[in-house]
């Protein structure tokens, strides 16, 4: 297994309760028999821009179809992200899809001499619903989850799957998760490794306490 906790497409400071949770799995999962090794990042920080402008094109495919009216019966952050996309050139947007595909395949070969990545899942424990929404600025909004979910877009650039497994809980009874990633098909793998964790250190019984 490859394991790394730096975060991917944002410079955000991982919360100690994070941590835990990404170190304790480690553990865990050394004490079950697999080798685990740090590993850099496997994309660039050149990746992130390329991704956005990908991001921004398929949100537009969504709303250009959309007559005015339409349009502002969507999120701010949705419409945004549109109007971001429709800006970018057919000649900018393939270029952009070769450059992540560049980005991707080199990730895989960095990645491909392990089995499973583990990264943390979220950046902070969960938030209040709405605490990252900010309709005024849709382009903080945007940061915001950047920085909430740091990790997660490397597995839409690569192609990889991903699980969340629920495996820590912070003092005050928040669930936070650590994230497994496999080679592309070999979902079978990651399947059966969580259920393995899931033995190990079951989470069935742990709920809100309104449940």
């Amino acid at each position: 297994m490859a394991r790394f906790d730096r975060p991917v497409i944002a410079d955000v400071e991982v919360h100690p309760e994070v941590q835990q949770a990404y170190d304790d799995a480690s553990r865990l999962l050394a004490s079950l028999g697999h080798v685990i090794e740090d590993v850099q990042v496997p994309l660039p920080p050149e990746a992130v821009a390329v991704f956005e402008t990908c991001w921004a094109v398929l949100t537009a495919l969504s709303t250009v179809p959309l007559e005015p009216a339409q349009r502002e019966q969507i999120r701010p952050l949705t419409r945004w992200l549109g109007e971001r996309g429709e800006a970018v050139s057919g000649p900018e947007f393939g270029l952009a899809i070769g450059a992540m595909r560049r980005y991707a395949a080199g990730a895989l070969v960095a990645l491909a001499p392990y089995d499973i990545v583990l990264t943390p899942t979220l950046a902070a424990p969960p938030l209040p619903v709405g605490a990252l929404r900010d309709d005024d600025d849709p382009a903080a909004d945007f940061e915001a989850q950047k920085r909430f979910t740091p990790w997660t877009s490397a597995w839409n650039v690569t192609g990889m799957p991903a699980i969340s497994l629920p495996l820590h809980q912070t003092s005050d009874g928040l669930p936070v998760g650590v994230m497994l990633a496999a080679r592309p098909a070999e979902e079978e793998l990651l399947i059966s490794l969580a259920a393995q964790v899931e033995a190990a250190a079951p989470w069935k019984d742990r709920h809100p306490p309104l449940w």
